[in-house]
């Protein structure tokens, strides 16, 4: 117990989150939070995933197609990540960066395979936030139509060949 709340510990102060000291009990698929209040909270994330709003994360190292990816993330109970806001998109950041020590390109759940340039969420939520790296989306030669991201020195988003093989983000509803 104590190794694992040094060990959260020192990822909340990578990340630059830590507000106030917690104390962690783990159990089973739940942890519960106690903060040196006495107040509690729930985070319904299994083990290795990473809880942001309603939400847990997760990124997969292993590299492998769009499609591919997708249905790893749906034997996860899962879809590859849509999202929402830049404060998403910073933490899911964080969250690679934490596990991979730099900003690796990885597929998240935008495409556009039925109409170019109509992008849809592969978890069916609304495409409305975006964060396209300057001249992005541009589908080269016709063939881009899945969504990376950390692309370019802005490390921000741009459409890929959907066979091209990445690591990728999973996300879930809590």
């Amino acid at each position: 117990l104590i190794h694992f709340v040094l060990t959260w510990l020192t990822r909340q102060k990578k990340l630059n989150i830590i507000r106030s000291r917690c104390t962690i009990f783990p159990i089973s698929n739940i942890s519960l939070l106690m903060n040196e209040n006495g107040t509690e909270g729930r985070s319904a994330c299994p083990s290795g995933w990473s809880k942001y709003g309603s939400r847990c994360f997760r990124y997969i190292s292993t590299e492998r197609t769009w499609a591919e990816s997708e249905q790893f993330c749906v034997y996860q109970g899962a879809n590859l990540a849509s999202v929402h806001s830049t404060a998403e998109y910073h933490f899911i950041q964080e969250m690679v960066m934490i596990q991979t020590g730099g900003l690796p390109h990885a597929w998240i759940g935008g495409y556009d395979l039925a109409q170019e340039g109509l992008w849809l969420c592969s978890d069916g939520s609304r495409f409305e936030f975006t964060n396209w790296s300057k001249g992005q989306p541009d589908n080269y030669q016709g063939k881009q139509n899945c969504l990376y991201f950390n692309y370019g020195a802005e490390k921000r988003w741009d459409d890929g060949i959907c066979s091209a093989r990445f690591p990728s983000v999973c996300s879930r509803r809590m």
